[in-house]
């Protein structure tokens, strides 16, 4: 009877904001991976050294994260979607770290000055995170959030795909600065489209039935839909709710700890894997941008695969399962003897990733009470984002200690403890037990149920 009232509940709002989201992330992803995968390499470029592109990737990261919490609180005056909109607003800043190498600068200065600007974009995309979390939250029916946010993945990654190729091209065809001038500028206008596409998202109506007894948002909702219940409790009465997500029974405390090591574990190589293509295998940077696009492809065919498998799997246990190829990136990384096995290497890791990423999120929504979700995500947003920013930090230090080659396999190690952790204190009620059926691709489960109808069983044999 649920089933068929279901869609019913899925109003327009909900389409609309579904439908916005989707080509928001469609070019926001496009951007992104159009000048992401070659910062370290701009930064290199412009002089810096090892230790220094650490700091590229980790301050603004750290910085951005930061400002989560504040933004939860901005999202309850401003409104969800409004900050959202704001926020988004900071894809458009990819014009002006093009600018640096015609301005004459010195190494430091210049260096310096990619770092502030990358920290102040960086930011204000971070201050939209908790807000579109809760939007989605509300627009998207637990029911077709599998299905939802694995054709958003797939579409997100194909722009990923195809901005990471465009930018590598754009790289070999016009060198430094031309080429990374121009790249910037394109990501800039895509920035402006993935603008356009969180401008057109709608209010979304609170549910309409009040949360369950004990979950502190007893009260009717204000006026304005996007503004949390929680806007009408004073900062006492906030903290006690907050308090409760991480009491000994709930998992999303043990969640949010083992996030962060994992985050961790994840970013203490983050820009060295350029550096070491580039550097120690004898890479081209053109060619990079192609590694980057294969990891994408993989991406895009494991959203499909992973998404059909969030309800007969389990989120939780296809964190683990896709966690465990991801652990193992940089290990194959640290054997790698050529470029070219950066394109295995890297495929493989998209294939992992994309299950990994995709049931996180949907965990994440699944631990959190509805109405509730922006103040606990953004503490996870920021704990995340601390790991995040002190990880390359750290990284920058120890590669003179250790060579890139053992920041891999030291990464790898540590990702296999923090999926250890998670593996053994993170439990989730109604999770599904694995079974091997339900880890093969469909195409080869209807070819064996054909093949079984070919030859069905023989009547002396099947009791």
């Amino acid at each position: 009877m649920s089933g068929r009232g279901a869609p019913e509940r899925l109003g327009q709002p909900n389409r609309a904001a579904m439908h916005a989201s989707l080509w928001e992330g469609v070019w926001s992803n496009g951007s992104e991976n159009m000048m992401v995968p070659f910062i370290p390499m701009y930064a290199l470029n412009l002089g810096a050294s090892p230790a220094l592109i650490g700091l590229v990737s980790a301050i603004p990261t750290l910085l951005g994260n930061l400002v989560q919490i504040p933004a939860a609180r901005l999202a309850e005056r401003l409104g969800h979607r409004r900050l959202y909109r704001l926020g988004n607003a900071g894809r458009l800043l990819w014009l002006l770290p093009g600018l640096l190498p015609f301005l004459g600068l010195p190494t430091e200065a210049a260096v310096g000055l990619l770092i502030g600007l990358l920290a102040l974009r960086t930011t204000m995309i971070s201050m939209a995170a908790p807000a579109w979390t809760a939007l989605m939250a509300q627009a998207v029916p637990m029911r077709l959030r599998g299905r939802y946010f694995a054709n958003r993945n797939m579409l997100s990654s194909l722009a990923a795909l195809i901005g990471s190729a465009l930018g590598g091209w754009l790289v070999r065809l016009g060198g430094y600065p031309a080429g990374y001038t121009a790249l910037f500028g394109l990501a800039a206008l895509a920035g402006l489209f993935s603008f356009i596409n969180a401008s057109r998202m709608p209010e979304i109506p609170l549910p309409a039935s009040p949360p369950a007894a004990g979950s502190g948002t007893g009260d009717r909702p204000p006026a304005t839909p996007s503004v949390s219940p929680g806007a009408q409790l004073g900062w006492r009465e906030r903290l006690r709710g907050a308090a409760r997500f991480f009491g000994p029974e709930q998992p999303f405390r043990r969640y949010v700890l083992t996030s962060f090591l994992w985050t961790f574990s994840v970013n203490l190589p983050a820009p060295l894997f350029a550096v070491h293509f580039k550097q120690v295998l004898g890479g081209d940077e053109a060619i990079w941008g192609l590694v980057t696009a294969s990891a994408m492809a993989m991406q895009m065919v494991g959203q499909r695969y992973w998404g059909h498998r969030t309800i007969t799997v389990g989120d939780r246990n296809i964190m683990v399962l896709a966690g465990i190829g991801a652990a193992s990136v940089p290990l194959l990384w640290a054997l790698a003897p050529a470029p070219g096995w950066a394109f295995g290497v890297e495929m493989a890791g998209g294939l992992a990733w994309a299950g990994y990423n995709l049931a996180a999120f949907t965990l994440l929504l699944r631990l959190l009470p509805p109405g509730q979700q922006a103040g606990p995500v953004a503490f996870y947003n920021t704990m995340v984002g601390v790991a995040q920013g002190l990880a390359p930090m750290l990284g920058g230090v120890l590669v003179g200690f250790l060579g890139t080659r053992g920041m891999f396999v030291l990464s790898g190690v540590l990702r296999f403890l923090a999926l250890t952790l998670f593996a053994r204190s993170v439990r989730v009620p109604d999770t599904p037990a694995v079974e091997l059926k339900h880890l093969r691709p469909y195409w080869l489960r209807r070819r064996r149920s054909r093949l079984g109808d070919r030859h069905p069983p023989s009547s002396a044999h099947s009791s």
